[in-house]
């Protein structure tokens, strides 16, 4: 019935693997309780990138430390790290390794990144149309050959990676030529149409009349609470991919407007059903990967009367009256480019503007962080204001970021692998390297071995815990007729011993596994997890076996 990909229930068999993960015990003492922990060891740095400029829009580039002041709730916070960053357009290059090896790490760049992100599942199919047209003639015609930037579309299947990063804009015109229109989330839900003639004919048309009015209501929440779920897992992934790669990232979001309030998880949870837990998954992703978000309306693109309904109080009635629709005003989409640092692109600016907003806004800012202070009694958003002491100077910087709860730690580990097992994104935040180390042959299929190393200071130890760890991995052999052919999982639970910390530390460990494949053509999807932080890294690499 449902068109989406439900990313959080995958494939019967892969769902057994998880929940049948056994112990990794080699030379490990079990900790108490033996669950893999889910509350990060320590408390993570809030990175505030703030872009700083005079009263004629040029940037300051002499500011110090001491210049500046960061604000939580109103409260000055001890700048922890201070750098100056100056960027210029250029590809970021994945680390080189050998042949048997494959690598989610990246060489060290000073470049910046923009990702342009078609929004399919939240826009209407005529809005979405014209806004490719104009995206295709911006890249095809406007856009200078120099920014490096993807292509993402957002649809009821997920993310989607159109494009690469590329300075060629016109090879990304060529790719979003092929994308064809689909219907948004609110289109799939087939309004019920009421026949009107009926109204006050008899006790039993008005009976009917209500009911078909109820159906339609529950398959409008039915849709909108999956397109939500959808919005928030495809946001989750675009972190997750880049939370690895340092320094400030743009993600120009075309949209018909967010299925969601930004920064009130209560009406979330209440229209959803319980989505909360995943809107909080969301944002911690969300604040590691300095990602500043431009949404660009695609009705005021396509509209040249359009009349930006920014600061309409109705907004506010979602909270007093409960209001079951999941539609949300400009405003939301206002509210999310200030949260994350980014700006609201109008139609004013269009796609061309945009562009140039976020690049000059990447190309030089400073980068501030600090230590939060721990209550896990002070859950949900927390404002951020950023001062610098110049009559001058004028700072743009993101204006909140979300401190969340800990969650229930075994089904958030197994939840969290099962979105890294499906997503068409390489996640960054764990480097990972794996190796393939050779063939054995069993009956008609060959056992293939290959090893996981974590890179050099990536896999966390808890030793005020008496050096406790704790790590997943896992894989998946995916057929080229998209069937799961081979899988494998395993879990590191326990104490180490001080040598058994040196090597894990060095980046020098590695942890085996095997697939038992016939031969052919694969996909092979790895994925490893620090349960003690929630990080994750992963990598997709074909396989043949012959």
């Amino acid at each position: 019935m449902s068109q989406f990909r439900t990313v959080r229930t995958l494939p019967v068999g892969v769902v057994c693997l998880l929940a049948g993960m056994p112990l990794w015990a080699q030379q490990i003492t079990p900790g108490p309780g033996g669950g893999a922990h889910r509350i990060a060891v320590g408390t993570e740095v809030v990175r505030v990138p703030a872009i700083v400029t005079d009263r004629s829009g040029a940037h300051i580039p002499d500011l110090t430390i001491e210049d500046f002041t960061i604000l939580e709730n109103g409260q000055p916070q001890k700048i922890a790290f201070f750098e100056h960053i100056q960027t210029k357009p250029e590809l970021l290059k994945p680390q080189a390794s050998p042949e048997n090896e494959v690598t989610n790490t990246f060489e060290k760049s000073s470049g910046r990144l923009t990702i342009i992100l078609l929004d399919m599942l939240n826009t209407s199919f005529r809005d979405q149309e014209r806004a490719r047209r104009s995206i295709i003639k911006f890249l095809g015609e406007t856009m200078v050959a120099t920014e490096p930037v993807a292509l993402m579309t957002l649809n009821p299947g997920g993310i989607r990676v159109i494009h690469d990063f590329t300075t060629d804009p016109s090879v990304l015109a060529e790719a979003l030529k092929r994308v064809p229109g689909q219907q948004s989330v609110t289109e799939i839900a087939h309004p019920v149409q009421i026949d009107e003639t009926i109204l006050g004919r008899n006790p039993l048309a008005e009976a009917n009349r209500l009911r078909a009015i109820e159906m339609q209501e529950n398959v409008t929440n039915y849709y909108s609470a999956g397109g939500v779920e959808q919005t928030l897992v495809s946001l989750r992934e675009i972190d997750e991919a880049f939370a690895g790669i340092p320094g400030r990232k743009s993600l120009i979001w075309a949209t018909g407007g967010l299925p969601f309030p930004t920064d009130d998880k209560q009406v979330v949870k209440a229209w959803t059903g319980g989505l909360s837990a995943m809107y909080e998954d969301t944002w911690r992703a969300m604040n590691r990967a300095d990602i500043a978000i431009y949404p660009l309306d695609v009705q005021g693109l396509v509209n040249p009367s359009y009349v930006s309904p920014a600061y309409n109080p109705s907004f506010r009635s979602r909270r007093i009256y409960g209001t079951p629709s999941l539609h949300t005003t400009v405003y939301d989409m206002e509210n999310f480019a200030h949260m994350t640092g980014g700006r609201m692109c109008y139609v004013r600016t269009e796609i061309e503007g945009c562009m140039r907003e976020a690049a000059a806004d990447s190309s030089d800012y400073y980068l501030l962080g600090f230590y939060p202070e721990p209550d896990p009694k002070r859950t949900g958003w927390r404002k951020i204001s950023v001062r610098v002491e110049r009559a001058d100077a004028k700072v743009h910087a993101r204006t909140s970021y979300y401190m969340g709860s800990s969650h229930d730690s075994e089904s958030g580990r197994k939840e969290d692998l099962q979105l890294g097992l499906v997503s068409p994104l390489n996640y960054t935040d764990l480097p990972l390297t794996v190796r393939w180390v050779g063939n054995n042959e069993v009956g008609v299929k060959e056992k293939i071995g290959f090893q996981f190393r974590l890179a050099q200071g990536a896999a966390t130890v808890d030793e005020a815990d008496g050096n406790h760890v704790s790590m997943d991995f896992a894989a998946l052999a995916i057929s080229t007729r998209g069937k799961i052919e081979g899988q494998f999982t395993k879990q590191m639970e326990g104490r180490i011993g001080t040598a058994q910390v040196d090597v894990l530390k060095s980046g020098k460990a590695f942890f085996p596994g095997e697939l038992e494949l016939a031969p052919g053509d694969y996909m092979v999807r790895f994925v490893a997890r620090d349960n003690l932080t929630g990080r994750m890294g992963s990598i997709s690499t074909p396989l043949k076996v012959q």
